[in-house]
């Protein structure tokens, strides 16, 4: 065999054992959130400079955030980590594809409080039917008031009140809402997409743009969706990508978002999860801590039981409890009133605080359309918007029993 068959096939070999090489280690990085002590860097929301201008708060505590979120960067450079992005207000820290051995040296680090591998949040299916056209006449099935112009769940829990001068704003954390929905009232500047490659002001899916419709709907259109708290501000938050599925990098990250601009009396919707999690409430410390300190300094916290027929214990977030922290599960309804509980939703104490119409709810979506959707989502966006109207809490309405557990309909 002459020299230059044995150097070709030499470096056919080499490169074969080179690929391989690259998809072993490519195959085990996997991404990972890694949150700093306080001894490191304390987060932005301990030291902030408080102003009820939601601008001017973002801008008086930027030169810090900004030299905590170099120093970040500078910790993961000096452990040949690249990172993908940071995070300072609600916790100090970076998202990065880590190997195992990068893993075993950040948690040996006494700078390094936690090191969590990334998981989904969202995988339910999305329980919907066919878009509304303007122009259809209206169906029995939609549950839907013509003299109120909204949902008759929105009646149910007391109907619509007119928000629309309100200072107060609904971040809505989901696949992000139609800017350009007649019916709602959309803050772009303040919205933002953690999805790649998608707008936060674009819907692929309509569930976040329903949800807002039922919490914050103004019922300009032919049918016109009057929500609970009607003409609210709604910022939407993109976690949940066109596929339905969202992730806790993603959650986490829009949460350090809602806390660089959010005020007291801010709603934050949540109508995501997470099924079958063990130890809900305490396995991923990070979320429940942050969820915690959110309702603490005076935003309300409103988060949707899950779709699984189960234990709302087993739900992430929605399992999170805490002061000015809410979950909702779901029950059928006409308009002549509630009809029991929904077959598809989560129950179970502690975890669940309210139960609201859920099942076949009218309300926008994507391209000036409506849509009858049901879900827990859907029950969440109507505790959202009460809670938006009135600033406070829910009033407790009457008293519904589901498997053996008696739950409050809330009301506004």
């Amino acid at each position: 065999m002459n020299n230059g068959i044995q150097n070709t096939m030499m470096q056919k070999l080499l490169f074969t054992l080179f690929c391989c090489l690259y998809v072993s280690v490519a195959s085990a990085q996997q991404n990972y959130l890694v949150i700093m002590r306080d001894q490191f860097e304390a987060p932005i929301l301990k030291g902030r400079q408080e102003n009820a201008d939601r601008q001017q708060l973002f801008s008086g505590n930027q030169a810090e955030r900004s030299r905590k979120v170099e120093r970040t960067l500078n910790f993961a450079r000096s452990k040949g980590i690249t990172a993908k992005s940071t995070f300072v207000d609600l916790r100090v820290g970076f998202e990065a594809q880590l190997t195992d051995q990068q893993i075993n040296d950040l948690r040996t680090d006494p700078n390094v409080q936690i090191v969590q591998e990334d998981f989904r949040l969202q995988g339910e299916p999305i329980q919907q039917g066919e878009p509304i056209q303007q122009g259809e006449p209206i169906q029995q099935a939609w549950n839907y008031n013509e003299q109120t112009k909204s949902s008759c769940a929105v009646n149910l829990v007391g109907g619509s009140a007119n928000s629309s001068s309100r200072k107060e704003s609904i971040w809505v954390l989901d696949s992000g809402i139609d800017k350009n929905h007649r019916d709602l009232r959309v803050n772009e500047p303040f919205s933002i997409s953690f999805v790649d490659g998608e707008a936060a002001t674009i819907d692929y899916t309509g569930h976040g743009t329903h949800c807002a419709g039922i919490a914050a709907g103004k019922g300009t259109g032919q049918f016109g969706c009057n929500g609970v708290s009607s003409g609210a501000e709604v910022i939407p938050v993109k976690v949940i990508d066109k596929t339905g599925v969202g992730s806790w990098s993603r959650l986490l990250k829009a949460l350090d978002h809602v806390i660089k601009y959010g005020q007291p009396g801010d709603v934050v919707m949540m109508s995501l999860g997470e099924y079958n999690v063990s130890n809900c409430a305490t396995t991923n410390s990070v979320l429940t801590d942050v969820i915690k300190e959110i309702g603490r300094k005076g935003l309300f916290v409103v988060m949707s039981a899950g779709n699984s027929e189960g234990d709302a214990n087993n739900n992430l977030p929605g399992c999170i409890s805490g002061f000015n922290i809410f979950t909702v599960a779901s029950v059928d309804f006409t308009c002549e009133g509630i009809q029991g509980c929904s077959a598809f939703s989560n129950l179970g104490m502690p975890a669940v605080d309210w139960v609201a119409p859920g099942s076949g709810v009218f309300s926008t979506y994507p391209n000036n359309r409506y849509a009858v959707m049901s879900g827990t989502s859907m029950a969440c966006a109507l505790v959202a918007g009460i809670i938006h109207a009135r600033n406070r809490p829910p009033s407790a309405s009457k008293l519904i029993e589901c498997v053996g557990i008696n739950y409050y309909l809330p009301s506004r």
